[in-house]
């Protein structure tokens, strides 16, 4: 049995090298969680590309029907209406775990890998927190849409084929309809008329829960409670443009013996087309934690503990 100061010394050396931290974190146990890190979700109503370097995101729109777009911070929506053409801003969404250097060896976990994994999980959450807001903002200017009208009762297929047609009336057929996961058990009951569940595991770990009329099914804790939204395909709703995708960069407090990471991207978002979302909300919710002064935890300062 070796003594506490040369597993100390070992355990130095190996957290100097991805080789050793590999060879450390293969017997440690998982720490104990309560549910699974956030997947992205919101992107996959967008068109995503790169932005190459001292390239501005610019694009030609219908003036006639304007864009949605979020601000320099990110933190607010803007609109323009009756523009031929709209420069996206561009924002940065980071996150920066920290951890005092000696819980790297009281934990038996990988920290450094769980640190990693949970900053950039908040980084795709504020992401999405972002994108739902600017749908629903969006869907206000669609004069097909059912944001302003409320249902009241029980979620029904009936209700639920307005915010499809919201989209229809306009040609654009319904690629994604994003929902909470309370809101998702009232889709599956409407039962294999109308709901076609998935049933391979592996996707449904991406929040795919199903096609309802031709249309994916996305469950995501982000949406409130209550909020439905559609979308159309990707090309016709909005640009997600990329000058720096999810970073992972050390961050580390020597003087403070502090371990930790710099977890950013540099994005910009916006929808040039409001006729292709559509939003619902049943009567009773609101669509207050789709807000960007949201309940959760503070993106900006995320703690490595779940």
């Amino acid at each position: 049995m070796i003594n506490n100061r040369v597993k100390h010394a070992l355990i130095t050396k190996y957290l100097k090298t991805p080789q050793g931290r590999q060879k450390l974190a293969a017997g440690m146990t998982k720490s104990l969680r309560a549910r699974r890190d956030y997947l992205s979700q919101a992107r996959k109503a967008f068109y995503v590309e790169d932005l190459p370097d001292g390239t501005l995101p610019t694009f030609d729109c219908d003036p006639e029907i304007g864009a949605y777009f979020a601000g320099e911070n990110g933190d607010t929506i803007v609109s323009r209406k009756a523009v031929k053409r709209v420069n996206f801003d561009l924002f940065e969404i980071y996150a920066n775990p920290e951890e005092r250097l000696v819980e790297l060896k009281n934990r038996r976990f990988d920290l450094i890998d769980r640190m990693k994994a949970k900053g950039s999980s908040e980084v795709l959450r504020k992401e999405d927190l972002l994108a739902f807001t600017l749908m629903a903002s969006a869907a206000l200017s669609n004069a097909h849409s059912v944001a302003l009208t409320t249902l009241a009762g029980a979620l029904t297929a009936v209700w639920v084929g307005t915010i499809f047609a919201a989209l229809e009336e306009e040609d654009l057929p319904v690629d994604r309809l994003f929902c909470n996961g309370f809101d998702y058990a009232a889709v599956r009951n409407f039962g294999r008329d109308y709901f076609d569940p998935e049933t391979q595991k592996v996707l449904l770990k991406t929040g795919v829960m199903g096609d309802l009329w031709g249309a994916k099914v996305i469950k995501t804790r982000t949406v409130a409670k209550g909020n439905l939204f559609a979308s159309t395909d990707p090309e016709f709703v909005g640009r997600i443009s990329e000058r720096i995708s999810l970073t992972v960069m050390p961050d580390d407090d020597v003087h403070n013996r502090r371990v930790g990471f710099s977890i950013f991207e540099y994005i910009s978002m916006g929808i040039h087309n409001p006729l292709g979302v559509a939003h619902g909300m049943r009567s009773g919710y609101t669509t207050q934690s789709l807000t960007l002064g949201s309940t959760e935890p503070d993106f900006l300062n995320v703690v490595s503990h779940d």
